[in-house]
């Protein structure tokens, strides 16, 4: 890591700017474990070297073109309450400030993508710390394909600049995402947790169409109606055979 600059200090996340680094989320995953990182704190990079999704896919992004960052965030009790709330916050903050920028067709895939139309042009990565066992805080990777045109072997995806036509600065979108996630955050209550969800319920990609998956236990296609999330983040699937299911990610793969 080099040129690790503090720019900024929002409401109350303190936003730190690097040229490069293997993983924001690493770093913040330090952090909080040797007590440097206490306060929310978000480290932005120009740069992955080794940045991850999902699965533990490699996030390709080229440098200086695109956000990657991550968030450090305590949490209340009542975000503790549901843990999925996390990623159901993060994942409407990111559509709503997208939405001011007109980006099309905005959809969330389970459990983390960020879609226009049938391409993905983002994706978060959440990792949970505990404490004796207690939800104390998360971290919030994000990546967002921003200015970049060219995806060599990613025929599914895009980005906000081949979506609009537009360029992006990228200092106000970084700084309009994270205000949003924070306002998100600082004003959740338990109380809303079942509207939350419902959210993000009708904001999911291919919700109510018949679509296809693959179970990850034996590689069987099968079809089936997306309906929702379970209060665990759980894919609620009605199958052929009229039941309803929940998976977990490691259980099911999406095809499109």
């Amino acid at each position: 890591m080099r040129s690790l600059q503090i720019i900024t200090l929002l409401f109350v996340i303190n936003l730190i700017k690097v040229d490069a680094i293997d993983s924001t989320n690493t770093f913040l995953k330090e952090g909080v474990r040797n007590g440097s990182i206490v306060k929310p704190t978000c480290i932005w990079a120009r740069k992955q070297l080794k940045g991850r999704g999902q699965r533990d896919a490699l996030w390709k992004s080229e440098s200086g073109k695109n956000l990657t960052f991550s968030v450090y965030t305590p949490v209340s009790k009542d975000l503790a309450k549901y843990p999925i709330t996390i990623n159901l916050l993060t994942a409407l903050a990111i559509q709503l400030v997208l939405k001011k920028h007109d980006i099309p067709k905005l959809k969330i895939k389970w459990p983390n993508d960020i879609m226009s139309a049938k391409k993905k042009i983002g994706g978060i990565l959440i990792e949970n710390t505990y404490l004796n066992g207690v939800f104390i805080g998360s971290i919030i990777g994000i990546g967002l394909n921003v200015n970049q045109e060219i995806f060599e072997g990613l025929p599914q995806a895009s980005s906000l600049k081949r979506e609009t036509m537009r360029e992006f600065d990228l200092n106000i979108l970084i700084q309009q995402l994270l205000l949003e996630l924070e306002k998100s955050i600082l004003n959740y209550s338990s109380k809303n947790f079942f509207t939350t969800k419902q959210v993000f319920e009708e904001a999911l990609f291919l919700k109510g169409t018949v679509t296809s998956f693959r179970k990850a236990s034996n590689g069987v296609i099968f079809n089936g109606i997306i309906q929702g999330i379970t209060e665990n983040g759980e894919l609620r699937v009605l199958e052929e055979n009229d039941k309803n299911v929940n998976y977990s990610l490691k259980e099911l793969q999406l095809l499109y």
